[in-house]
C-alpha cells in the first residue's frame, strides 16, 4: 500500500506536474466551482492530500463526499472512498454519521449537478468526477455543463431527476468489447422515457480510442490529459503537427437529438466508422 508520502494533491498537479500544466487562477477557479477540496496531509493515515469531491444537488444539499488519490500526473491512486467512511474508521463520532450510513442509498444526484441552476446549458454526462472537471476545462468554449455520475453502473433515472426537459449528451468510457457504450445506450432510453425527450450518446471515444485504450477503460480525460488545452481556445497556441491532428480528430461528435428507434440502431452497430468527426454544438 503506497503512503501519503507518494500522492500529490489533485489541484498542485495540475499547476506543477502534468504534461501541460493550467495556470493557477483557472486550478482555483475550476476547484472553486466544483466545490473541491483536499484532505490535510497530517490527517487520515493514507489519504492525506487526497482530494474531495462533493456531490451537491440543485437545492444545494450535499449528498455524499467522494475521496480520490492520485500520482503526480493525476492518475488514480488504488480505489476512491467516502469522506463518512474514512471518518468512521478513523474512530470520529458525529450524532449523523451512524443514521447517515445506515441509509441504503447516499448519494442521489449528480456531481456537478449544482451547476445546472440557472444555467440552461447542454448538459454533458461522464463516468468520473475527474473527468467532469477535465472536460469542463478543456471544452469550456463549447459552453457544456459537464457533470459526473461517479460510476459507470450509477447511471440511473434515480439520479437524474434534476434534468427533467433538459437536453443531455452522455459520454460513456469505453471498453474492449464496446459494452460500456451499449449499456449507456440503453440506459438513455429508459432516461429519456422517464426524464427528458432530448438525451443522446455520443460515440467519440468509441470512434477515436485504440484497442489499447479501449481494453484500460479510458475516458475523455485520459486523452485531453496528453494534449496542450491551449489548443481548444479560439486564441490557439503553437501548435505541433501531431497535436493539430489530435485537435482535429478529438472532437465531440455532432450531438443530434436521437429517438429510440436511432438509440436501438446504435445498440446494434457500436463499432466506430471511417467519417470524421464533428462538432457542432449549437444544433
Amino acid at each position: 500500500m503506497m503512503t501519503n508520502a507518494h500522492h500529490a494533491g489533485f489541484l498542485t498537479n495540475l499547476i506543477n506536474h502534468v504534461a501541460h500544466r493550467w495556470n493557477a487562477d483557472d486550478v482555483w477557479t475550476t476547484a472553486s466551482k466544483y466545490r473541491l477540496g483536499a484532505i490535510p496531509p497530517n490527517q487520515f493515515q493514507r489519504y492525506g492530500h487526497a482530494l474531495t469531491l462533493p456531490f451537491i444537488d440543485v437545492d444545494g444539499r450535499v449528498h455524499a463526499v467522494m475521496v480520490k488519490t492520485f500520482d503526480r500526473q493525476n492518475h488514480t491512486i488504488g480505489h476512491p472512498n467516502w469522506i463518512h467512511k474514512i471518518m468512521m474508521d478513523a474512530g470520529i463520532h458525529r450524532d449523523w454519521l451512524m443514521p447517515y450510513d445506515q441509509q441504503p442509498t447516499k448519494t442521489r444526484c449528480l456531481f456537478g449537478e449544482h451547476l445546472i441552476v440557472g444555467n440552461a446549458a447542454p448538459i454533458a454526462i461522464v463516468e468520473a468526477p475527474k473527468t467532469a472537471i477535465i472536460c469542463d476545462w478543456y471544452f469550456r468554449e463549447l459552453g457544456f455543463v459537464w457533470l459526473a455520475v461517479g460510476a459507470k453502473s450509477w447511471l440511473k433515472p434515480d439520479r437524474c431527476h434534476a434534468l427533467v426537459g433538459r437536453r443531455v449528451i452522455l459520454f460513456p468510457d469505453t471498453s474492449t468489447d464496446g459494452a460500456t457504450f451499449a449499456d449507456w445506450t440503453n440506459k438513455a432510453i429508459e432516461i429519456r422515457r422517464r426524464i427528458t425527450d432530448h438525451v443522446t450518446v455520443s460515440d467519440m471515444m468509441e470512434r477515436y480510442a485504440t484497442p489499447e485504450m479501449k481494453s484500460s477503460g479510458a475516458d475523455i480525460a485520459d486523452i485531453l490529459m496528453t494534449m496542450d488545452w491551449r489548443l481548444f481556445r479560439k486564441s490557439g497556441t503553437d501548435d505541433k503537427p501531431d497535436d493539430k491532428l489530435k485537435k482535429n480528430q478529438f472532437k465531440p461528435v455532432e450531438t443530434s437529438l436521437l429517438d429510440d428507434a436511432a438509440l436501438i440502431e446504435h445498440l446494434k452497430n457500436i463499432k466506430p466508422n471511417d467519417e470524421p468527426l464533428r462538432m457542432s454544438p449549437h444544433t
